[in-house]
């Protein structure tokens, strides 16, 4: 993998082992390695990507985590044929989903205090007896 135009040198505030990581992710998404493929030594990667060898090994370690590639000792990292969504993915949805909720809960709280408010309101008004 050559060195792409987002150089790990980039101020975009990202860790130099994430850009990396980043930019393998997309290379096994876009099919430039197939599942069991062994990825290039990590010296290689290092020249390669102009990042020391550690920056790799934690690049690779971000991406077993995801579920995208397979440590083996003294062997390397092989890409993972993808699965059924992450963990990391299900707890984004789930993240997103009690933010909606969230939201909702405290649009029915303002509702509900406007309610209030009118009632009590209502209930101050002085009421006129026609008996």
């Amino acid at each position: 993998m050559t060195k792409s135009s987002d150089d790990p040198s980039d101020q975009d505030g990202l860790a130099p082992s994430r850009r990396v990581a980043d930019r393998l992710r997309r290379a096994i998404e876009r099919g430039d390695h197939d599942p069991g493929d062994r990825l290039p030594p990590y010296r290689e990667l290092a020249a390669s990507e102009g990042v020391a060898v550690g920056t790799i090994r934690e690049a690779m370690r971000l991406l077993s985590a995801e579920g995208i590639v397979e440590l083996r000792d003294r062997s390397g990292a092989y890409v993972l044929a993808p699965g059924p969504a992450s963990t990391a993915d299900h707890l984004r949805d789930l993240r997103a989903h009690l933010e909606g909720i969230q939201a909702q809960t405290a649009a029915a709280m303002h509702a509900l205090d406007q309610v209030e408010q009118a009632s009590r309101r209502a209930s101050a008004i002085p009421r006129f007896r026609t008996d």
